[in-house]
């Protein structure tokens, strides 16, 4: 139990099909934990060959999911709190509102580096071999609505019911722009996407 468990790191870069964009992919494969339940066990081998795969699986994900959980932090304590996002199709940017005035909001602003979490669990058993949660880490800033008024427009086109909540001048629009995706399936398989400017 207290050895450490052995890793294979691969790197590949990749280039999106317009070239704009590169990505770095790094492919973990742990040695198995010992077997959950009786049921078919997590495969080890992680069959993706290119990011727009792994990019579509993001979006897919995004899509689906109306909620994530935000971590932030202050004077060396993380936070977490619920959000309703949003998310660019281009996955370099998420965004959320919040009431200036609660925590999650101070603490980004002290320290505007953060995390997102996102996943498709249904508390259930089947969530070992079947779910998928990403966490994205980036920074935060808040939005100038007044600017920005097709930004408020794509996040009420998924939060419709949030309108008189996002239109009230205490609420602030924020903005996390991406650094990087760790994405774990299968319990413990990760693939993690790096965006460089």
């Amino acid at each position: 139990m207290g050895t450490e468990l052995p890793k294979f790191l691969r790197r590949r870069e990749y280039l999106d099909s317009k070239g704009e964009d590169k990505f770095l992919v790094f492919f973990k494969i742990y040695r198995k934990l010992p077997p959950i339940g009786d049921g078919p066990q997590p495969n080890l081998v992680i069959a993706m060959d290119d990011t727009e795969a792994i990019r579509q699986k993001l979006r897919d994900l995004f899509e689906s999911q109306n909620l994530g959980v935000l971590s932030t932090q202050r004077s060396g304590q993380p936070y977490a709190s619920l959000i309703a996002f949003y998310a660019s199709d281009d996955l370099k940017n998420f965004y959320f509102v919040t009431p200036k005035t609660t925590r999650k909001f101070q603490n980004l602003k002290t320290d505007p580096r953060v995390a997102i979490l996102v996943d498709s669990s249904t508390n259930q058993s089947t969530d070992f071999h079947r779910a998928i949660a990403v966490t994205m880490v980036g920074e935060a800033s808040e939005v100038d609505v007044s600017k920005h008024p097709s930004l408020v427009k794509k996040y009420l086109e998924k939060h419709p019911y949030l309108e008189d909540f996002v239109r009230s001048p205490s609420i602030g629009l924020v903005k996390v722009s991406a650094r990087s995706y760790f994405l774990v399936q299968n319990f413990q398989n990760v693939i993690e996407l790096h965006l460089n400017s």
